[in-house]
């Protein structure tokens, strides 16, 4: 079924100012601009422009020829224009309806102009529900363009439900205008580009800083969107003899290629459809194109998004919503998806792996919410095999993102944020917090055996932490653990990302296995989130932690904290409450900068140096950062040991980093491990 002349879509000029390119939107009505690609939602050609002179390609049956855009301005005439190129005809012939839906448009033009205030470049969905000759078009449009009648029939359905729900009021943690405002706004593609160098990178600094991170592709219009629900973009800086490259490309899972050689969104949205009232039926919407065979979900559906990790001679892209993805650093700095991890017998794994440098063994835990204990424990040998799949008796269901080991235990946290992932698909929240639970720790035994994880497993209740991310614990005589963790006072935290008042504080738990007491207290005052360690003491007692300072996704600074100031120096024992002290060295980002999770880089030592033991802070704290004022983005390499992190080299990148999540430094000798690993 060919596309009609009278609906071919036309063509508009916009300009990226961060990235310094052009590009083409194509308006489809239905469509949106998607990350400053070609985004005609059914990959029809685009007609070809100039910079200097652009006309529009003429349009008829319902779609109005719009005015060229040569350059996208923060202005309200930009804003008319952009507006005007999300909907596919004259911005200003809005369609007329109710009072509650006029007073609905007003607050999303005031929304828009909030973000056109932040932003330069955009990925949003069509602001305005359709007119009637507009729709009409788009349905004959779509029923044409169907390789089958089945295909087609969801299509229409899609339709006719983004008609509907395009009225719907969105909530501030699901609308996109919101959740992509500031440095959440998605890019393209980098192909590897030499970038320039201020100061110098260290001799001993070879290999390549990877982070995943969200960056949006496919929504629907009027259908709600989180930040989470971005698909998995890497951003990676590799660096030798001085030199580095940048690349960032899309993690190439099966959800993403089905859903670019669809050119439109399949999958529904797991967080920014939860509490959405059209979720169920994009949901019902997706089960018959897998009925249909339109939609195969054996591959998984993840969105890879999330993390960065190196196990047997492969970068690995994770996410806990699926396996993870095997990514290969060719020897020009690019990033090329190979596939997936595969696991016998698993489907699912977190997104924060532990390793053993000494045997090679890597310790995760996987979620299959089927089963009666949907939590298991995973140890996978160096050979890549699993040598123990442990169910996890929980007491329920809480949101496990991370957890920890020692050099006997297991740590998991059981806090009260509890995920629902099966009352999200028709309309209900995924994430509630159950106020009237007693958070705890779990420790399981490191070696134990599937049979004796139910009574060997022991919980401790720690009023008031919900820990969602591990920094390190360690065994501190024969029944006591320490456990580094941050806390996080209330669900807004991951569900209103950007708009939350809830604060997140570094924790130090000491657990008594004897007793079975454990006693919290807060390392330091401070809002802090994302941290780091030198991983040579991973389940090990340390001394250094690495963490941001502000809230997600607006990191402020890094901050280095000592935590053998926590402790009382008269005593030796804890103190009760949080002391300034433990600070030993910030690096503030400056003004209208954004800033990521710090990695630390321990530095590479050659023998005979002179030097004795190494110290646990000597080395490198890498680091992305935006200048939203300067429209720069950079990777800082600071010096760890250095009062006030001194910036001993900065890499500028040729594009722009978004905010994102974890990341991962590849040395040069796994480069080589995984080049020798693909050669075979």
């Amino acid at each position: 079924m060919a596309l009609s002349n009278s609906l071919r879509p036309s063509s508009t000029l916009l300009w990226d100012s961060v990235n310094k390119q052009s590009f083409t939107y194509t308006s489809t009505s239905y469509g949106y601009l998607t990350n400053g690609r070609e985004a005609s939602f059914f990959r029809t050609p685009a007609a070809t422009v100039d910079v200097n002179s652009f006309v529009p390609s003429p349009s008829d049956s319902g779609f109005r020829e719009q005015s060229p855009i040569p350059k996208l301005q923060d202005t309200a005439e930009g804003i008319t224009h952009l507006r005007a190129a999300l909907n596919g005809r004259d911005a200003m012939d809005r369609p007329s309806s109710k009072n509650n839906a006029n007073r609905y448009h007003k607050q999303r033009e005031a929304q828009l102009s909030s973000a056109m205030a932040t932003n330069k470049t955009f990925s949003l969905s069509s602001l305005y529900p359709l007119r009637g000759s507009d729709l009409f078009a788009l349905l004959r449009r779509d029923f044409d363009m169907a390789s089958s009648l089945a295909e087609a029939a969801c299509n229409v359905a899609d339709i006719l439900l983004n008609q509907m729900s395009s009225f719907t009021k969105l909530q501030h943690s699901t609308d996109p205008l919101v959740q992509l405002a500031g440095n959440c706004t998605p890019v393209c593609e980098t192909s590897p580009t030499i970038c320039n160098v201020r100061g110098k990178l260290p001799d001993d600094l070879v290999g390549a800083y990877v982070r995943n991170g969200p960056n949006a592709t496919y929504m629907n219009p009027g259908e709600g969107f989180h930040l989470f629900d971005g698909d998995g973009m890497l951003h990676a800086v590799k660096m030798k003899d001085g030199k580095a490259v940048y690349c960032c490309r899309y993690v190439k899972t099966a959800r993403f290629k089905q859903e670019e050689a669809a050119g439109r969104p399949l999958f529904p949205k797991l967080f920014g459809g939860s509490g959405e009232p059209f979720t169920f039926a994009r949901t019902i919407i997706l089960a018959v194109r897998v009925a249909l065979g339109l939609v195969d979900i054996s591959k998984g559906c993840g969105l890879s998004n999330t993390s960065v990790s190196f196990f047997r001679g492969q970068v690995l892209s994770m996410s806990e919503d699926d396996l993870p993805y095997i990514i290969q650093i060719t020897e020009s700095g690019d990033l090329v998806t190979v596939g997936q991890y595969h696991l016998p017998g698993i489907k699912y794994m977190c997104a924060h792996p532990k390793f053993n440098q000494i045997t090679g063994e890597m310790f995760s835990f996987s979620f299959t919410p089927t089963k009666v204990l949907p939590f298991s424990v995973l140890r996978v040998s160096g050979d890549g095999l699993i040598s123990a799949h442990i169910p996890v008796p929980l007491r329920d269901t809480p949101m496990l993102h991370d957890f920890a080991i020692t050099g006997k235990y297991i740590v998991f946290a059981d806090h009260q944020f509890m995920i629902r992932p099966f009352k999200c698909l028709w309309g209900g929240d995924m994430l509630v917090q159950n106020h009237d639970k007693t958070p705890g720790v779990g420790l399981l035994p490191r070696y134990s055996l599937p049979s004796d994880a139910a009574y060997k497993f022991q919980w401790l209740c720690t009023p008031a932490c919900n820990c969602m991310h591990f920094l390190n614990a360690w065994d501190d005589g024969p029944d006591q653990v320490v456990v580094i963790a941050t806390s996080t006072t209330s669900i807004e935290a991951l569900t209103n990302v950007g708009g939350s008042k809830s604060t997140c504080s570094l924790m130090e738990i000491r657990l008594n296995t004897e007793t079975g007491k454990a006693t919290p207290r807060p390392i330091c005052a401070g809002n802090f989130e994302f941290g780091t360690l030198n991983q040579k003491y991973l389940g090990k007692k340390s001394r250094y932690m690495y963490v941001t300072s502000g809230k997600f996704p607006d990191i402020s600074a890094i901050v280095k904290l000592d935590l053998e100031l926590g402790k009382n120096n008269a005593s030796g024992r804890h103190t009760s409450v949080a002391r300034e002290t433990t600070v030993v060295a910030k690096r503030k980002f400056g003004d209208g900068c954004i800033g990521g999770e710090p990695f630390f880089v321990p530095q590479m030592r050659s023998e005979g140096n002179g030097k004795g033991k190494q110290d646990e802070d000597d080395g490198y704290i890498l680091c992305y950062v935006h200048n939203m004022l300067t429209e720069v983005s950079e990777l800082l390499v600071m010096d760890a040991q250095t009062r006030d992190l001194q910036i001993i080299a900065s890499v500028v990148l040729p594009s722009r980093v978004p905010c994102g999540f974890h990341g991962w430094f590849i040395s040069e000798e796994q480069l080589e491990q995984q080049y020798n690993r693909n050669s075979l």
